[in-house]
């Protein structure tokens, strides 16, 4: 009798182990995709303050372009109207191109529900094999 609840006590002893070991091992790959999903995020918003220091250029060159268009119409100034446009055009360009490369700042809340979705299948094992004892 004594035997028989050692034996039934190493047996779930090895399943836990088990179970431990493969618990380890799944959220060892699911710390190295977090990982790999925070770096998307942050450049992400890296490419995102890019998008924002580019937008603040292109306001401040329209302004200028205003009042460079008012004073030669007002007063006759001889401001170059063409140059100014010709920066706006490559700050656009330049917008244009961040906002292909973005990924998009999705990547961390994926990783988050991958890890949340990981962590219920675990527990739904361990409860399992807890109900099959």
């Amino acid at each position: 009798m004594a035997e028989d609840k050692k034996n039934m006590f190493d047996g779930m002893f090895d399943k836990m182990k088990d179970f431990a070991g493969e618990a380890a091992k799944k959220t060892s790959e699911l710390v190295s995709d977090i990982g790999d999903k925070i770096g998307e995020g942050i450049e992400a918003a890296k490419d995102k303050v890019e998008t924002e220091k580019i937008e603040y250029a292109i306001n401040k060159k329209m302004r200028e372009l205003g009042v460079a268009y008012y004073k030669n119409v007002k007063e006759g100034a001889d401001t170059d109207i063409d140059a100014i446009i010709a920066e706006i055009d490559a700050l656009y360009v330049a917008l244009d191109a961040v906002d292909d490369e973005e990924c998009g700042c999705d990547a961390v809340d994926e990783a988050a529900e991958e890890v949340q979705e990981a962590v219920e299948e675990i527990i739904e094992e361990v409860e399992a094999e807890v109900i099959e004892e």
